[in-house]
């Protein structure tokens, strides 16, 4: 099976997303805002703010629409 997975995967092609990722790295100043991986570092405070939520018990998945009051503060 091992040996059969490795053949899939050697003759895979490039898909068309990961083409564009791999373009755009090319260009002065692009963001990169694909698969969830920023290029900068996020800000002190917003580390210290996830913590604080974590311990204060804000582990679990909010409802599908979000957190209300979230979205009214960012509709502002």
């Amino acid at each position: 099976m091992k040996d059969f997975l490795t053949a899939r995967a050697i003759e895979m092609k490039k898909g068309a997303i990961r083409a564009m990722f791999d373009r755009a790295k090319n260009f002065p100043g692009a963001v990169n805002l694909g698969i969830g991986e920023p290029d900068l570092d996020t800000p002190t405070e917003i580390v210290e703010e996830g913590c604080r939520a974590l311990y204060s018990g804000k582990t679990r998945y909010t409802a599908n629409a979000g957190i209300i009051e979230l979205r009214i503060e960012i509709a502002k």
